[in-house]
């Protein structure tokens, strides 16, 4: 029997490894809440800082680490925005091209460093997690990303960003307890 091939993501006639920002949004396998959650007097709620809305777990503070790490270990990543959410993450990654990377080789198989830097997260948060729950499937398959076209574009994600936990019930990753 043969399966059918399962259709990319990524845009077909988009450039990945050139300059630019990205939001990125990586999901939790089955969309379980494994990074902490978000009290109910934050939903509505205004506030400063969308990353002290979330309460983090012990496994949402390991990505915070590891998105902390990115730019030690991609040169050209920027992580402009972050925001962890109980079951998902969204980022906004800029990639800087007027930065060599020291170790920069060919992209193997058509990685970008985009993928390659949502890959290392993953990888890394689950080898962490793995180490005390061995069966726990962390990441949902792949991850979705939109390419920043120009200003306004960016703006909006940015408060996209900034208000996603004090619209935490509105949002479409949202499962009740």
């Amino acid at each position: 029997m043969t399966l059918p091939k399962r259709k990319s993501p990524r845009l077909s006639n988009w450039d990945y490894s050139s300059g630019g920002v990205y939001f990125i949004t990586i999901c939790t396998h089955n969309k379980e809440p494994l990074f902490g959650y978000i009290p109910s007097h934050v939903v509505g709620a205004i506030h400063e800082s969308p990353a002290a809305l979330c309460r983090l777990s012990p496994w949402g503070r390991m990505v915070e680490q590891v998105l902390d790490d990115l730019p030690s270990r991609f040169p050209r990543l920027v992580v402009e925005k972050y925001v962890i959410m109980p079951n998902h993450l969204h980022l906004l990654l800029g990639l800087d091209l007027r930065v060599r990377a020291l170790r920069e080789a060919p992209l193997q198989n058509g990685r970008t460093e985009i993928s390659k830097a949502v890959g290392y997260l993953k990888m890394n948060v689950s080898k962490a997690i793995h180490q005390t729950h061995p069966n726990q499937k962390v990441w949902q398959r792949s991850f979705h990303d939109h390419i920043i076209r120009d200003e306004a574009d960016y703006l909006r994600i940015w408060d996209y960003i900034d208000t996603n936990p004090t619209k935490w019930t509105e949002d479409c990753f949202y499962l009740s307890d």
